[in-house]
């Protein structure tokens, strides 16, 4: 196909505004994928798990601890930066929140704990509303009496 100068002028813009146009209906997700409680990452009972909150784009993380057994459950986050503006919520495997705890600037970590009335599961969902900071969850697990 030949094409004349005029052509070139016209055809440019209108690639270039597809271009754009394209870009823009590109969705900017979660780059490690555990923004939603079905994707939530495992947390051992006695281990560490450590990630990354850093919004807009990775603002919030899921996690998953299986109780094998009934008890208190002691779930501690570790923030890197403690000064960040966010919180840590302990749901159930129905998705009912049991607990939320606000980021409080002044410690270093935040710990919900509660008595599980059966070998169950629950979620940890962590989020950061302004500020990145790597953070640390441990879960641990006693049995009633301990």
């Amino acid at each position: 196909m030949h094409t004349t100068p005029h052509t070139r002028r016209t055809l440019l813009p209108a690639a270039l505004a597809l271009l754009a146009l394209a870009a823009c209906g590109e969705t900017i997700t979660d780059p490690d994928g555990d923004d939603k409680r079905g994707a939530a990452k495992p947390v051992e009972i006695g281990q560490v798990v450590t990630d990354t909150v850093d919004p807009p784009i990775d603002a919030l993380d899921w996690k998953i601890i299986q109780l094998p057994a009934q008890g208190f459950l002691t779930v501690n986050v570790f923030w890197d930066d403690p000064s960040i503006d966010g919180s840590v919520e302990l749901v159930d495997k129905y998705g009912i929140t049991v607990r939320e705890v606000p980021r409080d600037p002044s410690v270093d970590n935040d710990q919900i704990t509660v008595r599980a009335e059966e070998a169950s599961f629950y979620f940890v969902r962590v989020e950061s509303k302004n500020g990145k900071s790597v953070y640390s969850v441990r879960a641990e697990l006693a049995a009633d009496g301990d």
